[in-house]
């Protein structure tokens, strides 16, 4: 007797939670198919406004007693949400630590897809604190402007967090700094809001100045392999090659 379809379950993990310690070693209890909120919790209104991220680790495995030889199977997400807020894609983690990591290290892998990179041409006007959803910088009117879904990061010493750009306002500004000097000031409104405060600085007419808070560029790295579903573009016959 082959092995069959219904054969290959989907297993959970040890703790289906978002706290630090959640995912850990596989259990045998089956994530069934069909079942509402078997791996996610509901939506809150307040998580469809701000935004959350909810990490679930599942195992893939065989349940039979038959001897056949088996020749593998995937994964695919074959439907996406129906609620447009909603996005879901599926990452693994490295072979040598995927039977037992747990959330800290899933998300660690999640956030390593981009790095510090060089200093960007902005510098942080004034002291910003926790909470807050937008940066306040200038720079030369001359240097590029940052655009929605660039990435930069705030780094004050060994402090670190990253951002995405959203949306970006600009105006001319003359700041005085022992005489009037010509400046572009940006505000960018992020993604996230920002987990603690940063020391900024005032405007200074040197160009070598940097706040105590200083703004990177950053450079993709790829941490982590994402899978995911979306609506073609156009229709597509049976036998297309490419969509």
């Amino acid at each position: 007797m082959a092995i069959l379809e219904t054969d290959i379950k989907l297993l959970k993990s040890e703790r289906m939670t978002d706290t630090d310690d959640g995912g850990g070693r596989m259990v045998n209890q089956e994530v069934v198919d069909g079942q509402s909120n078997n791996m996610f919790p509901d939506i809150s209104e307040l998580d469809r406004t701000y935004g959350r991220v909810n990490l679930r680790k599942v195992f893939a495995a065989v349940l039979t007693d038959d001897t056949d030889t088996y020749f593998g199977s995937n994964v695919i997400i074959s439907e996406p949400p129906t609620d447009p807020n909603v996005s879901v894609t599926l990452f693994g983690t490295p072979a040598k630590t995927a039977w037992f990591d747990e959330r800290t290290e899933a998300r660690d892998k999640v956030e390593s897809y981009v790095v510090v990179g060089p200093l960007s041409p902005m510098r942080l006007i004034g002291d910003h604190y926790e909470g807050q959803r937008a940066v306040l910088a200038y720079q030369s009117r001359t240097d590029p402007v940052p655009g929605a879904g660039d990435v930069y990061a705030l780094v004050n010493g060994d402090e670190i967090q990253y951002f995405r750009v959203l949306s970006v306002e600009t105006r001319d500004v003359v700041y005085y700094d022992g005489g009037p000097f010509d400046a572009l000031e940006v505000t960018m409104e992020i993604s996230d809001p920002l987990r603690q405060d940063w020391e900024g600085g005032t405007p200074r007419k040197d160009s070598s100045y940097q706040p105590a808070t200083k703004i990177h560029r950053t450079s993709v790295v790829e941490a982590v392999k994402y899978y995911g579903v979306s609506p073609l573009a156009t229709s597509a016959s049976f036998g297309d090659l490419s969509v």
